[in-house]
């Protein structure tokens, strides 16, 4: 039975060693989604404008941490984050902000993307 609690605790000690480092990973892994899909709707966007076509719902990519690919026009200053949308875009500059409120593993805002 002493045996048997030993084992328990060992696991135990190893589970909460280990699910802190796998929430790390998954947080990596969203804020490289996040550029990625960034990178990649910046080139679509700076193409279809370019050749003057409209952009389709369908072929935005989905901000990795609200599951959204809604876009919000805006037309002067930037709103700020309020993760209500997947992306803003400022049509004066084609710029384009990933929607969601805080910041990164490395202290960078995720707006700042």
């Amino acid at each position: 039975m002493v045996e048997l609690l030993i084992v328990v605790a060992i696991i135990g000690i190893l589970a909460a060693i280990v699910i802190p480092e796998f929430q790390s990973h998954s947080q990596q892994a969203k804020e490289a989604v996040a550029k990625e899909n960034l990178r990649i709707l910046r080139e679509y966007l700076r193409l279809r404008m370019g050749e003057g076509q409209d952009i389709t719902l369908s072929s935005i990519p989905k901000n990795p941490f609200n599951n959204l690919n809604t876009m919000r026009s805006i037309t002067d200053e930037w709103p700020g984050p309020t993760g209500e949308y997947g992306w803003h875009y400022r049509l004066s500059d084609q710029e384009v902000k990933l929607d969601w409120p805080g910041l990164d593993s490395a202290g960078k805002p995720y707006y700042d993307y």
